[in-house]
């Protein structure tokens, strides 16, 4: 996983559902770190809307600096874990993306706006932990 801005090469690994959380994100999180982590990633995509992204289905660049992320698997909870894992395979079913799709940030927000609702949504995240903060879901 990457540590810094500058680190971020050609593409960034970004789970499915953090596809979501890219969008909706309010400044919120795990720890400082996580946080501060996020911040970087989304303002870094928010400007380079041409970046590579790479999907995936386990602990990616975003999940670097949380504190649940030991040895690049997620150590929430086993319960937390299966949602995630349930929110990273019907993220991909409802954009058209299969794992390890590489696309730019700029193409995975038009699949974002085209192909999804609110409904979609509920059904992706409807149990997320950081829903209540999602500006995505209001």
């Amino acid at each position: 996983m990457k540590k810094d801005l500058e680190e971020f090469s050609d593409i960034l690994n970004i789970r499915a559902h953090h596809l979501l959380c890219i969008q909706g994100f309010q400044g919120k999180g795990y720890s400082p770190g996580f946080v501060k982590n996020m911040d970087k990633i989304v303002n870094f995509l928010k400007n380079n809307p041409q970046s590579m992204l790479k999907v995936i289905s386990s602990t990616d660049d975003i999940c670097y600096c949380c504190p649940h992320n030991i040895e690049n698997t997620c150590k929430q909870s086993p319960c937390a874990e299966d949602k995630v894992k349930k929110m990273d395979l019907k993220t991909p079913d409802y954009l058209g993306l299969e794992e390890n799709d590489i696309n730019t940030y700029e193409h995975i927000i038009k699949l974002l706006s085209n192909r999804l609702d609110l409904t979609n949504l509920k059904e992706i995240c409807g149990f997320c932990l950081w829903i209540e903060f999602c500006n995505l879901h209001k």
